[in-house]
């Protein structure tokens, strides 16, 4: 798939058709540790947000604990409950189709995970205001926010990198990435192209499916937002949430400007008459 004209050609797909595939595409699982840490003997509800094919379900449930896994995405939702059921552990855990800008469970979690990136694709002001606001009305008084965010520095790239984003490679230029296979016996080429811009990383991912003596090529596009810690403090600031811990890895190394990743925890500030406690 390195022909310009094949890829001029291909179809675009959103997340609804992506579903199909996702948990092939998406299949890391190098912040689990860390994830799994968060989930102290305080903890008794976790919401996982968005949480797309629910790559995390399985050592979700292992918890005990109450889990919502929410994502805006029907298609990614119903995938996860299908999960839900094969484990029939429905009396625990629930798959929800919601806005994580507008979201209205009527629960309060120990636990808030918003993992890799997922923050970074509400890519104005408004909505990561929006977003912090929703996350802290469904906190409980001493509970948790995980925001994990990519850096993308140009520093050397790492497993804890995003796999899709490599500082060496110039703009526009097409990068095959990797061949799987799909449970249906079909195989998943992915090849993408990067712009980097000083505050936003565009991304168009190229998908060719082949098997059966049949070929499709569709396309899919990604815009993420950059941020330094200044500028996530303000919104913490303006949302009455406090930064407890930020780490540059998932081994909990302190984050410097150079680090590829700015794990945040997050807690609801006390508001009393209008001010911040």
């Amino acid at each position: 798939m390195s022909k310009l004209p094949t890829i001029l050609n291909a179809r675009k797909i959103t997340y609804q058709e992506r579903a199909q595939f996702y948990d092939v595409e998406y299949d890391t699982n190098v912040d689990q540790h860390f994830l799994r840490s968060l989930v102290s003997p305080d903890v008794h509800s976790i919401l996982e947000v968005p949480c797309g094919t629910g790559r995390n379900v399985s050592w979700l449930a292992e918890t005990g604990c109450f889990v919502a896994e929410v994502d805006i995405e029907k298609s990614m939702v119903e995938i996860v409950k299908e999960k839900i059921n094969q484990s029939n552990i429905q009396d625990r855990m629930q798959a929800i189709v919601s806005d994580m800008r507008d979201l209205n469970l009527k629960k309060e979690f120990d636990l808030v995970l918003v993992p890799q990136e997922a923050f970074q694709l509400l890519t104005n002001e408004r909505d990561a205001i929006e977003a912090l606001l929703s996350f802290r009305k469904h906190l409980s008084i001493n509970g948790t926010i995980l925001i994990d965010l990519a850096t993308f520095t140009p520093q050397s790239k790492s497993q804890i990198g995003p796999s899709y984003y490599d500082p060496a490679v110039p703009n526009g230029k097409l990068v095959k990435e990797w061949t799987r296979q799909l449970p249906n016996g079909k195989s998943l080429t992915r090849s993408r192209i990067q712009h980097e811009m000083p505050s936003s990383l565009f991304l168009t991912f190229f998908y060719e499916i082949e098997g059966n003596g049949e070929k499709e090529i569709c396309m899919a596009d990604m815009l993420l937002r950059k941020y330094d810690l200044d500028h996530f403090l303000s919104l913490c600031k303006e949302t009455a949430l406090e930064v407890q811990a930020v780490y540059g890895d998932y081994d909990r190394a302190p984050y410097t400007p150079e680090s590829e990743r700015m794990v945040l925890l997050l807690k609801r500030k006390l508001v009393l008459r209008g001010v911040s406690l």
